[in-house]
């Protein structure tokens, strides 16, 4: 794998920097869980749309919190989906998570949560210069790609709120994408063509 971190990562965050435009709530059916509806009754789930200037890249923000007793562990299971997702973690962690070609599992006990940046087909790509093949089936800690700026971020994360951490999540967003081009945007709209058909 040659593609380790080694430029400037853009926008440099403020400390009370946490603007980054408005979250609507998203009004959509819990996707890609096997069981949705215990999803939502054993946990708090919540997705946020970009604001529109980051609707070319960001599908939606998500965020899953639990809070199991002891003893009780819960396997999150989830359907594979061919996009990259930039995962914050509430330890003050954040990863890459490339396309998994099988369902997702994931072990829950105690509590924690996670916030997650659903890139949309394709346009991970434009982010990082990676091909989307490297990242399959790979989890890689979010600095070896974007730099060090992305561990300050996630630090400092597990201090705000859920949406202002949504907030602050696209202003780093905001510092580090390009203007889309069009070869990747007729990709990205030709995948979700085809998932929604």
């Amino acid at each position: 794998m040659g593609w380790l971190y080694s430029a400037p990562s853009g926008a440099r965050l403020k400390e009370s920097d946490t603007a980054g435009g408005t979250l609507r709530p998203r009004q959509s059916p819990l996707r890609g869980a096997f069981t949705p509806d215990a999803v939502r009754r054993r946990f708090e789930v919540c997705e946020w749309e970009p604001p529109a200037d980051l609707a070319p890249w960001v599908s939606h923000l998500w965020r899953v919190r639990w809070a199991l007793p002891p003893g009780v562990v819960h396997l999150a299971r989830t359907l594979p989906f061919p996009v990259v997702h930039v995962v914050f973690e509430d330890d003050g962690t954040a990863n890459v998570v490339g396309p998994i070609p099988v369902r997702f599992e994931r072990v829950l006990e105690g509590e924690g949560g996670v916030l997650g940046v659903h890139v949309r087909p394709a346009m991970f790509r434009a982010l990082v210069d990676v091909p989307l093949e490297e990242l399959k089936d790979l989890r890689v800690d979010a600095d070896v790609l974007f730099g060090p700026e992305v561990r300050t971020l996630a630090a400092r994360l597990p201090a705000l709120d859920p949406e202002a951490r949504g907030r602050a999540i696209c202003t780093w967003l905001r510092g580090i994408v390009p203007p889309p081009p069009p070869e990747l945007v007729a990709l990205r709209d030709a995948v979700e063509t085809a998932l929604a058909g």
